[in-house]
């Protein structure tokens, strides 16, 4: 893995961290420029949507 790949734990987190400083509310990926990027590069390297990286983020489960 180098520098900057982006895998499932490290999104996991991003969203994690994003939930929390919205005050534990539902997250719009857009508001959080690091969670878009993890969310954006993801999808790119594991040939997924965007959406689907999303839910990987939310719940943790791939499909």
């Amino acid at each position: 893995m180098g520098l900057f790949d982006v895998d499932e734990n490290k999104v996991k987190a991003l969203y994690h961290r994003a939930w929390c400083e919205s005050g534990m509310n539902p997250v719009n990926p857009r508001k959080f420029p690091y969670l878009d990027h993890a969310l954006t590069a993801y999808a790119r390297q594991n040939g997924c949507s965007y959406d689907e990286a999303l839910r990987l983020a939310k719940t943790g489960k791939k499909k």
